[in-house]
Formats: structure tokens, sequence, C-alpha cells
């Protein structure tokens, strides 16, 4: 069944929602007959009976698509009807987590794992060629590009056996896999994104939402508290973080706008600014979308046990 959605009510954000859909039926003005997308039929449950979960929104540049992992496979969706592609790598048996697209749209950045390659951070072309390594840490997550596509950001998770201890920071490598170096320091870093600016980085420390230089220096608390998954808009002035928490990104208290009842999280900001992808909490995880103040909530796409 489809969870609820509440449609736009002011002009402003019918208009917008109408731009996406382009659609001028009662029901097509709120949601396209198309959405949510049936994820069953793209990628069907395993022998178990388990469904796919959606993971990591990363939208593309022109803000047209939106890019989504399930753990083992990259698909694209198009906003204005839900219609899903699949990326397949040109490597065969390689598995595809923590999707991110490149500023000029030609690349992803990912995690990628097989039965034969450790877990490590790859790069390839939009069309799943050109695959190649870029990094391998102990374990990688959440690879981000810098907004001039030279550098991408991650999380190492790596365990101190000297010291028992878990280590896990922030680290930047660059697009063609030279200069690994060290940002972070510390115990836990969760995420990791960049201003638009490319000046900072934004990574939640389990106690506080820090920026920091690319070179380490100057970190900063921006918000105090425990908000994952922190992403900056578009126009720098404001982190979203998850559970759509908003706060400035020059430092302040996060407000929250309620949009779904079992939380938003891995929210992303479309490139205009006017939209913020996220996944649900409940049961498998779906994509949706929403304006920053609430409005326009549109269930993209539909998890089997749904």
């Amino acid at each position: 069944m489809i969870r609820p959605v509440r449609v736009a009510t002011t002009l402003a954000g019918i208009a917008l929602l109408l731009a996406f859909t382009g659609c001028g039926s009662e029901k097509g003005a709120a949601q396209p007959e198309s959405c949510p997308a049936d994820l069953a039929a793209i990628e069907p449950p395993d022998e178990d009976g388990e469904g796919v979960d959606v993971a990591a929104p990363s939208w593309s540049p022109d803000g047209s698509r939106i890019a989504f992992s399930t753990g083992t496979s990259l698909f694209l969706l198009t906003v204005a009807d839900c219609s899903i592609e699949r990326v397949r790598p040109a490597r065969e048996g390689l598995r595809v987590d923590w999707a991110d697209w490149s500023p000029d749209g030609t690349s992803f950045a990912f995690i990628g794992s097989s039965d034969t390659d450790t877990e490590a951070v790859f790069v390839m072309r939009a069309d799943g060629s050109g695959v190649r390594r870029v990094a391998e840490p102990a374990s990688a997550l959440f690879p981000v590009w810098s907004p001039d596509g030279r550098t991408i950001a991650f999380v190492d998770d790596r365990f101190d056996k000297s010291s028992g201890t878990e280590d896990r920071n922030v680290w930047l490598v660059d697009a063609d896999g030279t200069s690994l170096r060290r940002v972070t320091k510390g115990t836990w870093h969760g995420s990791v994104g960049w201003s638009p600016d490319g000046e900072w980085l934004v990574t939640d420390s389990g106690s506080a939402v820090v920026r920091v230089r690319p070179d380490g220096s100057e970190r900063t608390v921006v918000v105090g508290g425990d908000h994952p998954s922190p992403d900056w808009s578009p126009d720098g002035k404001t982190l979203v973080m998850q559970g759509l928490s908003f706060a400035p990104a020059t430092g302040g208290a996060p407000r929250t706008v309620d949009v779904v009842q079992d939380g938003a999280f891995e929210p992303a900001w479309s490139p205009d600014g006017e939209w913020i992808a996220f996944v649900d909490g409940s049961g498998a995880q779906d994509l949706w979308i929403a304006q920053p103040d609430g409005d326009g909530l549109r269930q993209l796409t539909q998890a089997p046990d749904g």
C-alpha cells in the first residue's frame, strides 16, 4: 500500500510540483500514474523474500534524475515519471553501493566490492564503462565529489588494534587515484559533504556537526548534538540533516520539518535548492522528495513490503 502523500498547498508549491509531473489530471497533479516505481519489478526479492533498500540518493547535475543504490546495484530514477534505469558496471560481478554523481554528470564515484575485489572507492563513467579503483581503505563509506570534480572525499572506518578503538575518519583522494590523505582525527565521523565553493567539508562526529578545511585546519562546531548526514544547500547558506533538520551553515540551532512518520534519512539537496531527496526508515526503505518547507511531498519508489 502506498504511504500517504501530503500535497503542496501553496500556489508556488503546486507550480513546482506540476513542473516535475507534467500532468494535468487530478491524480497526476499530485503524483504521476507511474509513481511510485515498483522496486520488485526492477530487482525482485531474493530467495529469502528480502526486498531491496534504497540508499544514498544523489541528484544528477541538471536535477532531472536521482541515482540511488541498493547495496549491490545502481539505479537512476527520472523524477518526472519515476521511470528507472539500471547502470551495470563493465567489471563483471562488481557490486555498487553509495554512489555519487560527478558535478559534470559524466561519472559516478562509489563503493565497490565483489567476490574477488575487496571493498574500495571506485569511479566509473555514467554508462558503467571505465571502471577503476581510486582508493582501497580498510572500510570505505560515503564517497562524494568535490564541486570541481577533482577530488573525492570519503569516510574510512578502521579499527586501531593498538588502542582497541574505532578509527573512523574523513579522507580525500584525487579523482585519478593519487594523493590519498587524511583530513580528520578522532574516533568517529559519520559522513562527509562539500560546501558549494569547495572550501569546506562538513561531517557529523556523533556529538556535533563540524566543518573543516580540506587540509584538516579550522575545525569548527556548526551544530551541537547528534545530527547525522549533513548536506550543504547549493547556495551555501543552510545545512540539512537527518530527519529534515535545518541549520544555518555558519552555525545555529536546528529546526525540524516533519514530512514522513518514520523519519527522513540521507537527505540530499537538488542542484537548484528547491527539493530534498531522502529515504524513509520504515521497513524496506523508499525514496521520497519534498521541498525544504515540507510541501510537495512525493513518494518515488515502492518497496515490495511497503
